[in-house]
């Protein structure tokens, strides 16, 4: 099992290295330089589903949302 982790790994590596070339050849941003947003995920679909909940409790939900 331990070639397999290595093999994946260097895999891993090998691809970072190509899209990482990718984007400086693009004049793309960096991953790392690119903004961080001001709520997570989780904390949207929190969120979401308080107001999905509250439009149920209110009769106002729509079938699509």
């Amino acid at each position: 099992m331990q070639n397999a982790d290595f093999a994946a790994t260097a895999v891993h590596y090998a691809v970072e290295n190509e899209v990482r070339k990718a984007i400086r050849k693009i004049d793309g941003t960096m991953p790392e330089n690119l903004p961080t947003p001001g709520k997570s995920i989780a904390q949207l679909e929190k969120e979401q589903m308080q107001r999905l909940k509250q439009k149920a409790i209110d009769g106002q939900l729509m079938l699509d949302e």
